[in-house]
């Protein structure tokens, strides 16, 4: 069976940088042990000039340079290459990760075609700073939304949250698949672990509510003065970043709080196997994998009540 992947794969599989590129990883993991199938991954990077290809360990990688326009020119060249790619490859069947992007892309290749939603879209958009790319990333959304709706028809639900948003929408078969975690994270030893200390994973942006997650520490350091909390996750709104710092030297947390910065799949390991509870304070969520790595990896969770954490 040839096997089309289309979504945002990692250039280093050891250096992951979101969930879905997470999902994508360790998916390709598992499919690579199954016998009898021809994959094939397509995806597309912003910093890269021009398209390349290359395979390794029996998979066919595609790299493609996203285009540097505005949202709708790029939406529509990027369609077109990977289509061009598709009728190269001639799929059985198209895995398309993400729906309003790589989904409704693939969904007018003429190939069978199964698409994974990794968020409900717009929900998102109260968190994009600027009133401007708000009203944009509405724009483009609806006409592309439009689009997913009326033509996917098979969907894998990562989660309940989902599926309550989608089946009422889409004339599609559901399946209901949870997010894969690296047998890595099952593997991690416990003897490792630091006494009090909290981790918290994921780029450090308004909509995780790192600041709460300090508020949170703030109180409970007036209990338990040895908790320690270390977020790992690169740091990707500065005025976020400086008003956490101000916050550390307001309430005296300098030697409670760490931050790691981006790690690679091997410090992230480290991470959850030196911490001894795992934090998520997020106003959204879909179904968090590092929700879903804590778990994996053995440790409490306590999060916050946001989207599809409940389900986890």
């Amino acid at each position: 069976m040839r096997l089309a992947l289309v979504g945002d794969y990692p250039l280093n599989p050891k250096e992951i940088h979101n969930g879905p590129q997470a999902v994508f990883s360790y998916l390709l993991e598992g499919l690579v042990r199954l016998p009898n199938l021809d994959i094939h991954v397509i995806t597309a990077k912003r910093h890269l000039d021009d398209a390349d290809s290359v395979e390794k360990d029996g998979v066919t990688y595609y790299y493609l340079p996203y285009p540097r326009l505005p949202t709708e020119l790029s939406y529509f060249i990027l369609r077109r290459r990977i289509h061009q790619l598709l009728n190269i490859i001639q799929p059985h069947l198209v895995h398309a990760q993400s729906a309003l992007r790589y989904g409704a892309m693939c969904l007018s290749a003429g190939f069978p075609t199964v698409v994974t939603p990794h968020n409900v879209h717009g929900t998102e958009v109260p968190f994009t700073p600027g009133r401007f790319n708000r009203l944009h990333i509405r724009l483009h959304f609806a006409v592309t939304r439009r689009y997913f709706v009326k033509n996917a028809r098979y969907i894998v639900s990562i989660s309940p949250y989902i599926r309550k948003h989608y089946e009422p929408l889409v004339d599609a078969t559901f399946y209901d698949i949870d997010n894969p975690v690296s047998d890595r994270f099952f593997g991690l030893d416990h003897g490792g672990e630091a006494p009090n200390q909290v981790l918290c994973v994921g780029a450090l942006r308004t909509r995780k509510r790192p600041d709460l997650a300090l508020a949170a520490l703030a109180l409970a350091v007036k209990q338990a003065p040895e908790l320690h909390l270390s977020f790992a996750g690169a740091p990707v709104e500065p005025a976020l970043y400086r008003r956490l710092q101000t916050f550390i030297a307001e309430n005296r947390l300098d030697h409670s709080v760490s931050f790691l910065g981006h790690l690679n799949q091997q410090e992230l390991l480290d991470a959850y196997q030196a911490a001894c509870i795992f934090m998520q304070a997020s106003d959204l969520e879909t179904s968090p994998v590092a929700v879903e790595q804590a778990m994996a990896a053995g440790k409490p969770v306590v999060v916050t009540d946001a989207g599809g954490t409940r389900y986890l």
